[in-house]
């Protein structure tokens, strides 16, 4: 949604964060043995509806408690080395790239910053130009290295870090 008026968003409560945490993690948030720690991973996101939601959803059907421990220390590890970034924001965006998972996908990513923001880019052009820069793994034919590009943007609005654009076939960067 644009405007031109400010509008300033509170931060949620801790139950409304915790609802939405749950919305976007699924059913093992709750279960027994996972759901102390998923409320302090909840938590580390201090309220941000899209931290909240980012984290969340990079934790959807993660049933190990050993990946819940790694994602709240990892959480508490992520220290902002950029003056001017706000600690509750940096911390959950910084966790969530550091938790990107494959080969390439980090490097894809980072090709998006070149676009401005809010600004809905072409799938079919994103994934040439990754294919012309190197980015993706070079597969049997271009069939093949299309598809798997497709595949690193799925995983990408999956993480939240992409999201679909104002047409059909665009994607959008969220910083």
């Amino acid at each position: 949604m644009k405007t031109d008026k400010e509008v300033k968003v509170e931060v949620l409560n801790d139950e409304e964060s915790w609802k939405l945490f749950t919305v976007n993690a699924g059913k093992v948030a709750t279960s027994e043995h996972i759901e102390p720690i998923a409320r302090f991973v909840a938590r580390e996101c201090s309220g941000l509806p899209l931290a909240t939601t980012i984290v969340g959803s990079i934790m959807r059907g993660k049933t190990m408690i050993e990946l819940w421990k790694d994602a709240l220390n990892g959480l508490r590890r992520s220290v902002p080395n950029i003056r001017g970034i706000e600690n509750k924001v940096y911390k959950p965006l910084k966790w969530s790239y550091d938790s990107l998972q494959g080969k390439n996908i980090k490097p894809c990513f980072l090709y998006c910053c070149l676009y401005p923001k809010d600004f809905s880019i072409d799938v079919s052009e994103l994934v040439n130009c990754w294919l012309g820069e190197g980015l993706i793994e070079q597969q049997q034919n271009y069939e093949d290295s299309y598809n798997r590009g497709i595949t690193l943007i799925e995983n990408l609005k999956d993480s939240c870090l992409l999201e679909h654009g104002a047409k059909e076939g665009t994607v959008k960067w969220m910083m």
